[in-house]
């Protein structure tokens, strides 16, 4: 309910100016009197998500200089990142009462599941992956590094809960792959550590330029889970009649961007005198069919 209840309040705050304004002004007040009781990653998780959904320039400079500060002073040392074991946010999120019931979740989950971070289903495929992968394991003989890749926001916040990062530093190298635009989330800053391997994969150009100016240890990349596609298997049929020019699959959710799709739909038909048919093929989050239909364009 409560997720519900916040997100119809942002769908409300992101179609009035006047209510993003006020939005702005209700997260700074509560990044201060969390980051006042000394709660670090509470206030960069507030401060973030208005970025978010303000925006840059209606976050504002001063905003961005105070999460700048907060993560510097939380994950620095000497004016750079500080090993990942001396990470004040990933050692106030590990103890959070989220982290807490992260971990109680998925204590009642059988081992299998519980090492790939995916939901059991009955008569399920023992090879089944989940949103943890182990792409190449650690070399015990060498000591060359393995690496995990995490599939998902969910897994990126959940991951730091289930493991522990710091012992995996020496052994691993992390690929992070989000699952929506919009990369100010706090959870990104809970694997800040000099010792820590970080790829994270960002097909947006915004997302990709927000994590390369952090100048921290994660690394972006200009790939997403579209890209792992084999192209050869995808080719136009020897019959050119067909239903749809281009097909979308996504859930209702803004973080979607469904109105960069229309607004590109609307360009090509304004200015080049192409309509293209489109399917759109969803399901209900915190949006609705109905919702979509009414994005502006």
């Amino acid at each position: 309910m409560l997720f519900v209840l916040r997100s119809r309040l942002n769908d409300l705050v992101v179609d009035s100016p006047s209510l993003r304004r006020l939005y702005g002004l209700v997260a700074s007040g509560r990044a201060w009197w969390a980051r006042a009781r000394g709660r670090r990653f509470q206030c960069a998780d507030v401060l973030l998500q208005a970025w978010r959904l303000l925006g840059p320039d209606l976050f504002g400079k001063k905003r961005i200089a105070v999460v700048r500060e907060l993560f510097r002073e939380s994950c620095f040392n000497n004016g750079g990142p500080a090993p990942v074991v001396a990470n004040e946010l990933l050692r106030e999120f590990s103890s959070s009462a989220e982290a807490q019931r992260i971990r109680h979740e998925f204590a009642g989950f059988p081992l299998a599941d519980r090492v790939r971070m995916r939901y059991p289903r009955s008569n399920d495929d023992p090879e089944r992956q989940g949103d943890l992968m182990v792409l190449k394991a650690y070399d015990e003989a060498t000591g060359e590094k393995g690496v995990l890749y995490l599939m998902y926001s969910e897994s990126i916040r959940r991951f730091p809960a289930l493991f522990d990062l710091p012992r995996l530093a020496s052994r691993y190298m992390l690929v992070l792959e989000p699952s929506w635009w919009g990369y100010q989330d706090a959870e990104f800053l809970l694997y800040l550590g000099a010792d820590l391997d970080v790829v994270v994969l960002a097909q947006c150009r915004p997302d990709f330029e927000f994590i390369r100016d952090l100048q921290t240890n994660l690394v972006p990349a200009r790939l997403g889970a579209g890209d792992w596609i084999d192209p050869d298997r995808f080719h136009p049929k020897a019959n050119r009649d067909r239903a749809y020019d281009l097909v979308m699959v996504s859930g209702w959710n803004v973080l979607k961007r469904h109105t960069l799709l229309f607004r590109t739909l609307r360009k090509l038909k304004q200015e080049h005198g192409r309509v293209l048919s489109v399917a759109l093929i969803g399901y209900p989050q915190h949006w609705t069919r109905t919702k979509i239909e009414k994005v502006p364009a």
